[in-house]
């Protein structure tokens, strides 16, 4: 009985075990694909948070750049009206390609000032594909009043042949149209632009091609300075026109730091909405945190079934070996047992034929024939009920075996309900801990959210207020430049003034001088005509130019000229018609003067001519 009770509990224990198992092989599977998913979010949020500082980098850059460019680039009002007169042609006429500056660009920005130079007036020409186009844009610009331009139609443009000798002139010389990048389509447009004009890195590198190689082309160097087939040197590195000229292609290059810029913030906000979306990391945390957790609650009951089981096994093999240590005595058992009945038989019939006179009257009352019929009657109830005694007995027996292995298994599961217990209440103290650090985190993390609301503020405000000084700085500069250009031009009127004051000075002092020299008497307010140096300048090695004409002025001051004897009419025209009108005066004198006075050859030729005679 107790053996088929232990098989009995050995089929259950194992039928829990493969649910058991089946439970961790679940689990284990769920626990993967989190890990899986865990591992792909976290690699997922890494490679944004590098492309975001990747992007956050190159942002930064452009916006250093740009606002560099910003510093540097102004546009005048007439480039302003220039490029929305262009912008007009080309919405109204299809054929209108757009300015020759912006159609083609420098391969480096050291040539900027170089091919502005060179493109001169053309910078601004405005490229059509037909004749008819141009006329067309001439006519439509007379009639909205736009102001004028300057056309180049592709179709009547014959430009010569550039010689390939001017690209070998020298190592530091290269043709202009090499140094520009400009579609196929506008060639004949740049070759009319630059002709055979070479770009050369120096100014003496310039003169060896000119003077030198006599080679029939333009030079213009870095800096602007250019070198004329004439051989007439103008420009240089101050010509602002041609550096402001150069800016076209500077602004080229911020529309496209603009762009650079717009396109960056696109991808970083992309960037910031995955991010945004991969936001459930924590969620996968603390999935895989349950089922671990989980996994651990299976593994610990499927190790408590395997313990269970290995323990039904061993009791098992015990009762085994145990009836195989029983089974001789019971066999040598059986034969007694055999023996005991045969020798019982024996004594049965002996006793019942001794009885049988005695209990001849009892069986008559009982009408039984023998008293060993009564017995095989009585028997059968006495065995059943032996049987059945004998059955409720090893039925106590097994439950007893029952009751005290699940009373032990109770008590294991006991003591690990407790183990269990423990560590529940372990785990809701850490969880009350954690909670508390989470509140405080949270609250930590809304003051934070709140410090960088109110910078974001400041730092909008900061920003606006930087917008408007950098538009009140632009317009300063603006006035700054345009009082600088009224400075040079007053100071170039002033230096012009002072030239023709030192020049009327020093026609005066000469005048002065012939005066003296001639005696001719010359009416004075002030000062004597002796007191006139006839020998001014003593020479550069003696005499700065400086201290001479400050001689001259001083001379110049000391002698004052009355002209109150001249006719009213000289004293106020001008001087030049005044200069005019005398020096044709004494041309005539002179004439009738000339006129008067014998020829000094006459006599000569009169005395040669009687020698003859």
């Amino acid at each position: 009985g107790q053996l088929e009770g232990l098989e009995a509990s050995e089929r259950v224990y194992a039928q829990q075990r493969q649910a058991a198992e089946a439970d961790v092989a679940g689990v284990e599977r769920e626990m993967q694909q989190a890990r899986r998913d865990a591992d792909a979010a976290k690699a997922e949020h890494e490679r944004l948070v590098r492309v975001e500082i990747e992007l956050n980098e190159k942002l930064e850059g452009v916006l250093k750049d740009l606002s560099q460019a910003r510093a540097e680039q102004r546009e005048t009002a007439r480039e302003a009206r220039l490029k929305d007169m262009v912008g007009a042609l080309q919405r109204v006429f299809s054929g209108v390609h757009g300015r020759l500056a912006e159609l083609c660009s420098p391969t480096q920005h050291k040539y900027d000032v170089a091919v502005a130079t060179v493109l001169g007036r053309h910078m601004d020409a405005i490229v059509v594909d037909r004749q008819a186009t141009a006329i067309d844009c001439i006519a439509y610009i007379k009639e909205q009043r736009a102001g004028q331009a300057t056309f180049l139609p592709l179709d009547a443009l014959h430009p010569p042949p550039t010689s390939d000798s001017l690209r070998h002139a020298h190592r530091g010389a290269r043709l202009a149209t090499d140094v520009l990048q400009f579609d196929a389509a506008i060639e004949p447009a740049v070759l009319h632009a630059c002709g055979s004009a070479l770009v050369c890195d120096s100014l003496d590198i310039a003169r060896h091609v000119c003077y030198e190689r006599k080679l029939d082309a333009k030079a213009v160097t870095l800096d602007g300075s250019v070198i004329h087939r004439s051989g007439l040197i103008t420009g240089g590195a101050g010509s602002r026109g041609q550096r402001s000229k150069a800016q076209v292609w500077e602004a080229a290059a911020v529309d496209n730091l603009r762009k650079a810029r717009d396109r960056l913030a696109e991808e970083l906000q992309g960037v910031v909405r995955e991010r945004r979306r991969l936001a459930k990391e924590d969620a996968l945390a603390e999935r895989l945190a349950g089922l671990q957790t989980r996994h651990r609650v299976c593994r610990d009951a499927l190790d408590a079934l395997v313990r269970k089981l290995q323990g039904l096994a061993t009791e098992h093999r015990h009762m085994d070996s145990s009836l195989a240590e029983c089974r001789p005595a019971a066999a040598q058992a059986a034969e007694e047992l055999d023996q005991a009945k045969a020798m019982r038989a024996e004594a049965e019939e002996r006793i019942y034929a001794a009885a049988q006179p005695i209990f001849a009257d009892f069986c008559r009352r009982l009408r039984v024939p023998s008293l060993q019929a009564f017995e095989h009657q009585l028997l059968p109830a006495t065995e059943a009920a032996e049987e059945r005694r004998l059955h409720f007995r090893t039925q106590v027996s097994r439950l007893d075996s029952q009751l005290a292995f699940e009373q032990q298994q109770l008590d294991e599961a006991a003591a690990k309900l407790a183990k269990l217990e423990q560590a529940q209440q372990s785990t809701i103290t850490a969880l009350a801990s954690l909670k508390t650090d989470q509140a405080r985190e949270q609250a930590e993390m809304a003051t934070l959210v709140a410090q960088i609301e109110s910078l974001r503020s400041e730092l909008a405000t900061l920003n606006a207020k930087y917008s408007d000084a950098t538009e009140d700085v632009h317009a300063a500069r603006h006035t700054l430049e345009k009082g600088l250009k009224e400075l040079d031009a007053m100071n170039k009127e002033l230096r012009a003034r002072a030239t023709d004051m030192e020049r009327a000075q020093a026609e005066k002092a000469a005048v002065l001088r012939r005066c003296k020299i001639e005696d001719i008497p010359l009416p004075l307010l002030r000062g004597s005509l002796q007191a006139l140096p006839l020998e001014v300048s003593v020479g550069l090695s003696q005499m700065s130019i400086d201290d001479t004409q400050s001689s001259i002025m001083s001379v110049n001051d000391d002698i004052a000229p009355d002209f109150s004897t001249l006719p009213q009419d000289d004293r106020t025209d001008a001087p030049e018609a005044v200069d005019r009108k005398y020096l044709a005066e004494i041309a005539r004198l002179s004439a009738e003067i000339d006129a008067l006075n014998p020829n000094p050859h006459a006599r000569e030729r009169l005395e040669s001519a009687r020698a003859r005679l």
